[in-house]
């Protein structure tokens, strides 16, 4: 009997392919609370539930992985061959699964592709998803009232002190400042019309110079009364003088606060007075320190627990010469960021806004208008309209949306999204990455 060769061929090649198509293949996956940063050839894998970090560099078997799972197209799920499963992607898969950070299945468990959630912000409609910025030029005033909750209000800036922070801590943290030869304050009826029928802002700050050097002190105080915002009014402690009445009327509402700044070299007895002064008065008292040097801390807690202080604040204050206070104590280290373990919306925040600046203005005595203080005015009181204003930050400005995914060298670290966002200190040192983790 004569055989049919081709047959035979036709009939093993087709058993060939129906075993190459039979090979194992596997789905690997990560969890939709895990966050990818890639940069070049190192990377980042943080899962937001557990803290738990794993960093890679230099391998580009793991970084091809990772980058087809970042991939928008493939929404956190690929498929490997079991040829795809050398010794350092078993190592690596391995690691997601001990972290919970992922997992590797079988294929044949699924009749397709696995569903999966690539995390991205949940964002406006209106909002471009590559720049973060609105696709329209401009927003009508309901929409935009949202994004004011905090107004810094310098009311003057008259001041006798001649503090050495004087022109410089204002622009590091909440302080007061005297600027100008000439004495300026701002009228009521400027603030009236900055305030009027704002209803989204919850909190006022009060600050001058000397706030009880403002020559409409009670006029104002009564009006701000009326306003159900907090409202946290600012001084010196250099500059506190029992002003019996002002505290009577500051003590009525119990959405005000006094808050008093304490600063180096410590004068002990008026620091004594002013605490027996303040015992008369049903008000919220808050003590803020401004440190320059490890000393300091030494002196302030021993102050606290003699004077028994119970709401208390620390200001690092970078006076030009002590970056080495600020490195040691200041700086952010990966260790850190481990411990505080930043949340998902913690991280989309960071890639999105500048949380320390979002949502505030701050208006100067001279009536020019901030949405930072270190970066140029947005436009000026009386002159222009706070809605356009607010407008423009949100389109052009460069204090809401500075990031570090922006600005170097922290555009080129994979941890730029956990890291906390841009302070003023680094406007004030000069450099944005005031950290100690190795790029």
């Amino acid at each position: 009997m004569k055989r049919n060769w081709q047959k035979e061929s036709i009939m093993r090649e087709k058993k060939r392919a129906n075993l190459i198509a039979k090979k194992k293949s596997y789905w690997l996956y990560l969890h939709p609370y895990v966050h990818i940063n890639i940069k070049k050839n190192r990377a980042l894998i943080y899962n937001t539930i557990n803290g738990k970090i794993h960093e890679y560099s230099g391998d580009t078997e793991i970084l091809k992985i990772l980058k087809r799972l970042d991939n928008k197209k493939n929404l956190y799920v690929i498929k490997l061959k079991e040829e795809d499963l050398t010794i350092a992607i078993k190592k690596f898969i391995n690691e997601i699964r001990n972290t919970y950070s992922g997992d590797f299945i079988d294929s044949s468990y699924s009749n397709g592709k696995p569903i999966q959630l690539k995390p991205t912000p949940n964002l406006n409609k209106k909002i471009d998803e590559s720049t973060y910025r609105y696709k329209i030029s401009i927003l009508k005033n309901d929409e935009i009232e949202e994004y004011l909750k905090v107004i810094n209000i310098y009311i003057n800036n008259e001041c006798n002190q001649n503090c050495s922070l004087c022109n410089s801590a204002y622009k590091q943290f909440l302080y007061c400042t005297s600027s100008g030869s000439q004495r300026i304050e701002l009228s009521i009826s400027d603030i009236r019309n900055l305030l009027d029928g704002w209803n989204s802002c919850y909190k006022l700050n009060i600050l001058g110079g000397n706030i009880l050097k403002y020559s409409k002190l009670m006029e104002l105080t009564l009006f701000l009364n009326n306003l159900q915002y907090k409202k946290d009014y600012l001084l010196n402690y250099l500059n506190f003088k029992e002003k019996r009445d002002w505290l009577k009327l500051l003590s009525k509402s119990k959405t005000n606060a006094l808050h008093l700044f304490i600063h180096f070299p410590l004068e002990k007895h008026i620091i004594l007075k002013l605490i027996n002064s303040l015992k008369k008065y049903s008000l919220i008292i808050m003590f803020h320190f401004v440190v320059e040097k490890e000393d300091d801390m030494t002196l302030i807690e021993k102050l606290i627990k003699d004077y028994d202080l119970k709401d208390v604040e620390f200001h690092p204050y970078y006076n030009g010469k002590n970056l080495n206070f600020f490195k040691y104590n200041i700086f952010i280290t990966k260790e850190a960021l481990i411990e505080a373990k930043p949340t998902l919306r913690n991280i989309f925040a960071n890639r999105i806004i500048n949380v320390l600046s979002f949502r505030q203005l701050t208006v100067m005595s001279d009536k020019y208008i901030y949405a930072n203080i270190n970066h140029s005015s947005l436009g000026k009181l009386g002159k222009d309209n706070i809605f356009d204003i607010l407008n423009k930050e949100l389109f052009k400005g460069k204090s809401w949306a500075r990031v570090r995914k922006n600005v170097s060298p922290c555009k080129s670290c994979i941890y730029n999204a956990l890291c906390p966002p841009i302070s003023n200190y680094e406007y004030a040192i000069r450099r944005y990455n005031l950290c100690n983790i190795k790029k």
